[in-house]
């Protein structure tokens, strides 16, 4: 899911409950997945109803169901409103990988390479079969392992960030820390470079809880305030401008897939698109990426990815890619059209 992605924009619908229910009965795939949001929100949610309607779907060949069911048995382990099932969770995994999701392909390995290297290189095999790239098929090969680094202490500014935003991060392999760079373009708070020099990423996080305390309190009249979860797709798209050589020109941020950038990040959705940055930002670096990820209630984030050539996207980004994540599994997200 990392390469730049171009798909329609998600909109939120309310569909009638009833027609839903019938239309599943009919074997409407969609409307059986639509079902399933719906059964698990609201006061008299049924998380187990969803997930057995799901898990149905996904043994009948639904793809995104078997994705959708892995969401939300991982949401309802950890809000304790279902019981962990490691066994239903990785027949989940499987069917997952085997329907696209590289990511998890990649999961299963990571679970896998202290004590069954072969089965680890399997898993990787897929995801590189998903996705052709040098790490995915690095670790496939055995070139490297999923053993991390030494993590650096971070600088405080960022872990206070991160923690108030509901994210961890990892140092990927053959990564290091470098020295914020004094822009008037974008503050970051965190930047790791490649060792070879190709790939820097740069992250800025903005927890959301301040915000929210501001929105909560604009109950006067004239007070006017947009709400905190509302202002993170503005503020990439102004990043966007802000950061390239040549503003309006090329692709606006583009969403990610709603279930894998759920699945990959925790997140509610994610964007990403690709330009020239501009020299008062990224001097000597000629492309340039921009990911936008956010999670209702905790925190936007932004990562710049500055790279020599495209090459440096498809080798070595994918290593860091996921470097930076939330840490609560997220739910379902709304219905579809």
């Amino acid at each position: 899911m990392w390469l730049f992605l171009l798909a329609c924009l998600h909109r939120s619908v309310t569909p009638d409950a009833a027609l839903t229910r019938e239309n599943c009965a009919q074997g409407d795939t969609k409307a059986c997945r639509n079902q399933a949001i719906l059964l698990q929100q609201g006061e008299r949610s049924d998380p187990q109803a969803a997930l057995v309607l799901l898990e149905q779907q996904c043994k009948a060949g639904d793809v995104r169901a078997c994705g959708m069911s892995l969401l939300l048995l991982r949401q309802g382990n950890s809000q304790k409103s279902l019981p962990e099932n490691p066994q239903m969770e990785a027949a989940l995994m499987e069917k997952a990988c085997d329907g696209g999701y590289a990511w998890v392909c990649l999961e299963l390995g990571e679970r896998a390479w202290k004590t069954d290297p072969e089965r680890a290189r399997e898993a990787a095999r897929r995801a590189c079969d998903l996705s052709p790239n040098g790490y995915h098929c690095g670790l496939a090969r055995g070139d490297w392992s999923w053993e991390l680094p030494p993590q650096p202490e971070l600088p405080a500014e960022f872990a206070t960030r991160l923690k108030e935003g509901g994210l961890s991060f990892q140092l990927p392999p053959q990564f290091a820390p470098v020295p914020i760079q004094e822009n008037p373009d974008l503050s970051y708070h965190y930047a790791i470079v490649h060792q070879s020099g190709n790939l820097e990423l740069r992250f800025s996080v903005m927890p959301l809880a301040p915000l929210l305390e501001d929105y909560k309190a604009c109950k006067k009249p004239d007070c006017v305030m947009v709400h905190p979860d509302k202002i993170g797709e503005t503020m990439l798209l102004a990043t966007w401008m802000n950061l390239s050589a040549q503003p309006g020109q090329g692709p606006t941020p583009s969403p990610f897939p709603d279930v894998a950038v759920r699945l990959e990040f925790n997140a509610d959705w994610g964007k990403v698109t690709g330009f020239p940055p501009r020299s008062t930002f990224a001097a000597g670096w000629p492309v340039a990426a921009l990911v936008g990820l956010h999670r209702d209630g905790q925190a936007d984030v932004v990562v710049v990815a500055l790279m020599k050539d495209m090459s440096a996207a498809e080798e070595l980004w994918p290593a860091a890619f996921h470097a930076l994540r939330f840490v609560e599994p997220v739910g379902l997200g709304e219905v579809e059209e």
